[in-house]
């Protein structure tokens, strides 16, 4: 059965890994700025850092369409799951035989 606690649980580390990774990508930024090089060399230190920031921004992206799938799938399961057993459940009520059905053939 589907719970919501992994959900949360993959949310949160998720959410914990994007900020990791900013704060990384804006520390080098920041140590790049504030280090002893020429101007050239720092815009080229800092384009290469945006092309590594931008590579792990897309391999996030695409690791959460991934999950998203897998989720959808699985509740497309648990609801086609959900509808048979109902369908089932409402088959078997109406071929039962109803109270009154008891109780004329109690008086014959």
């Amino acid at each position: 059965m589907y719970t919501n606690g992994d959900s949360e649980t993959n949310g949160a580390v998720g959410r914990s890994m994007m900020f990791f990774v900013l704060g990384a990508a804006v520390g080098a930024t920041c140590a790049l700025l504030y280090a002893p090089a020429s101007g050239e060399e720092i815009r080229g230190q800092i384009a290469e850092k945006a092309h590594q920031f931008k590579d792990k921004a897309v391999e996030l992206k695409d690791k959460a369409v991934e999950k998203a799938e897998t989720w959808k799938t699985k509740a497309a399961e648990v609801t086609a799951d959900t509808m048979d057993r109902t369908a089932q459940t409402i088959r078997k009520t109406a071929h039962a035989p109803q109270p009154d059905e008891f109780t004329s053939g109690m008086q014959a």
